[in-house]
């Protein structure tokens, strides 16, 4: 068991927060054998404590291990939007987003792209009309490699109502690749209606809205038709647990959910996949039906997840009283293939979480879910919720089956909170959520599994006690995630941010195939899968480290260092953490060494024999030349025989070569009678 503290003076603290140990940016970890090269890294706090109104928006995560969070700040009275750059080992100094806007922004999201690139959209009023309402606009920037300050902002969309429950969701970074899906309130009741026949709404409460998306086309944003299976009816008022989602693969191809009612009044979550400027079919992502009998309650949470390779998954919470088909709330998981691949544009699911039987202890909070393209120990995917003051954690086989939930070991969870999770392509994963941490204090635990076995646990505080809020994180795909929350009471609140890093991957070397020459004994990796970044390799040959400090991701030895014969490589990756790992081994065969020349001589007779052979890489005959002095020759054999017709001393003159071109020059004098 280890703790760690970083602990800094307390401004003005409250007794109790003093005796609370002095957890200030601390980060508690706990680590059950075998250990495992990965890291809780102490929290880092961006912004506060103070009394300027932060609230946090969103963090995101590039494969490299760069990244950024994105919040709000009163500045001068006003609302503004900054952001923090991870560059793979520290938070930078806050950078505000919108310095040339003079309005109040809120409701900013972010998504990373690698070597810092960063793309931030917010809403922001972009006039007053004429009867003095203002109207809003979503609006982006973006931060690229290397810049200090973001660009112009973008507009988005020059209409998003009143700018409220606009709560965007965008993924990418780059044009063609990113895409931004909204909402947009259209009318709110009980408003008179401008238009005939006037809207119906289902259920006390519900607004009309336009579910919406945008793809950044070179230097402007292209909006999409809107996404509702259906305008005309009224949607269940906006919050962030109902904002509509949207993520990425690498070619481009988005997934989008978002919640809305059927004629039934009963709020479903659809999914459809969004290629270029084309709408894919609609899937319900909740079941309609449940033990033959209707389910009429609301999907009220869900979370999306997309790999590099399309493949996406998409948990939803539906609410259940005990006396419907339900018995209670439940979890659902519905899962697409590749687009590319056969079947891949049909979902599978929706899949009751924990089978059909009862229901699991409420209350069960919203789902977070990830998945990866490979299938390690753990499967290709981690949900993680909520239920009761525990966390449950649920994997998938190797033929894609659900597996039954199990308890996550940590503290315990505040009910109903949020859930970050993240996945190891080698099997591992992380799970985040609001806890209660030592001295009954609120923080955020960290709960990480590792591909080869055992686990830590951590619990994250800020720099002042009170509630823990807003748990928001990012994931690189490798397992690692960027965490973020923000702390405080009272309304005095600080801005927290994490890394927990997952030990790089394992990873294989190539060596040539065969038989080689020192000289062309080049060995070759792919980087390990890690998000931690500034990787360097250290290069073993039978256990002993003969270069250390390499960058490149090929090295050929110098021929001193190498062996003669067969021999285990092996490289050391070790990231910017100090995290090391071991590549798998490769048998490389090098051969230094010329053929071996075999001379017989019968004197009395005049006759000489001659035999080459080479025992590693094998004798190249046709490169055999031979001149037995008398103006006899001989080529392309590995043996001769000659007889001199006369007595006297010759000489010969050879030259061989081995498969790996290692050359003999050899000059044998001889003397027959």
């Amino acid at each position: 068991m280890g703790l760690h503290r970083n602990c800094f003076p307390l401004r003005e603290a409250a007794p109790w927060l003093t005796l609370a140990f002095l957890l200030i940016t601390a980060v508690y970890v706990v680590i059950a054998p075998p250990p495992a090269a990965a890291v809780i890294l102490s929290p880092s706090t961006i912004d506060g404590p103070n009394t300027e109104g932060l609230s946090l928006g969103g963090v995101a995560m590039a494969p490299d291990g760069t990244g950024g969070l994105v919040y709000t700040k009163t500045t001068g009275g006003v609302q503004h939007v900054f952001v923090s750059r991870y560059d793979g080992s520290n938070w930078s100094a806050p950078i505000r987003v919108d310095p040339e806007m003079r309005f109040a922004a809120s409701q900013p999201k972010i998504s990373a792209g690698r070597n810092g690139r960063l793309l931030v959209v917010w809403t922001t009023p972009v006039a007053t009309l004429a009867k003095g309402e203002v109207r809003y606009g979503l609006w982006s920037a973006s931060l690229g490699p290397g810049a200090g300050e973001f660009s112009s902002p973008l507009l988005v969309d020059g209409n998003v109502g009143e700018g409220v429950g606009v709560d965007p969701s965008v993924a990418g970074v780059a044009p063609g690749i990113a895409i931004v899906a909204y909402r947009a309130i259209t009318y709110a009741f009980p408003t008179p209606a401008t238009k005939l026949p006037p809207p119906v709404q289902l259920r006390p409460g519900d607004v009309m809205a336009e579910i919406r998306a945008a793809r950044l086309e070179g230097g402007r944003w292209s909006k999409l038709p809107p996404l509702n299976r259906n305008v005309s009816i009224s949607m269940r008022a906006p919050s962030e647990a109902n904002a509509p989602q949207v993520a990425v693969s690498a070619t481009g191809r988005a997934v989008v959910a978002w919640q809305e009612p059927d004629l039934s009044g009963a709020a479903r979550v659809l999914v459809r996949r969004i290629t270029g400027s084309s709408l894919g079919p609609i899937f319900l992502a909740d079941p309609e039906n449940w033990e033959g009998k209707p389910v009429t309650e609301d999907a009220t949470a869900f979370d999306l997840d997309v790999t590099e390779l399309d493949r996406a998954r998409l948990a939803v919470r539906v609410e259940g009283a005990p006396t419907s088909p339900l018995h209670g709330r439940r979890m659902f998981l519905t899962s697409f293939g590749s687009s590319a691949a056969p079947g891949g544009g049909q979902p599978v699911g929706p899949e009751a979480v924990g089978g059909p039987g009862a229901p699991l202890p409420a209350p069960i909070g919203p789902p977070g879910v990830s998945t990866v393209d490979s299938i390690g120990k753990g499967g290709s995917m981690l949900l993680a919720f909520a239920s009761g003051s525990s966390i449950r954690s649920v994997t998938v086989d190797e033929q894609n089956k659900l597996r039954e939930p199990e308890s996550v070991p940590g503290p315990p969870a505040q009910p109903e909170t949020p859930v970050v999770t993240a996945v190891d392509p080698e099997g591992g994963g992380l799970v985040a959520y609001e806890a209660v941490g030592e001295e009954n204090l609120p923080a955020v635990g960290v709960y990480q599994t590792f591909a080869e076995g055992g686990s830590q646990t951590g619990l994250l505080y800020g720099p002042i006690g009170g509630q823990v809020s807003q748990l928001e994180g990012g994931e690189s795909g490798a397992g690692d995630a960027l965490l973020a929350f923000r702390q405080g009471e009272n309304g005095e609140f600080a801005i927290v941010a994490d890394r927990v890093a997952a030990a790089p991957a394992g990873f294989a070397v190539q060596v040539p195939k065969g038989w080689v020459a020192p000289g062309k004994a080049t060995v070759s990796w792919a980087p390990p899968t890690s998000a931690v970044g500034g990787l360097e390799y250290s290069l073993l040959l039978n256990g002993r480290t003969v270069q250390t400090g390499l960058r490149r991701l090929r090295v050929t030895p110098p021929s001193a260092e190498l062996y003669d014969g067969v021999g285990r490589v092996q490289v050391v990756a070790t990231d910017r953490l100090g995290q090391e790992v071991l590549s798998r081994s490769a048998k490389m065969r090098v051969d230094s060494q010329p053929p071996r020349l075999q001379v017989r001589v019968t004197p009395r007779k005049g006759i000489v024999r001659i035999k080459l052979k080479d025992p590693q890489a094998g004798l190249l005959p046709k490169a055999t030349k031979v001149s037995f002095g008398d103006g006899k020759r001989g080529h392309g054999k590995g043996s001769f025989t000659h007889h001199y017709l006369h007595p006297g001393t010759y000489r010969i003159r050879l030259h061989a070569e081995d498969r790996v071109h290692n050359a003999l020059v050899q000059r044998v004098t001889v003397t027959v009678k």
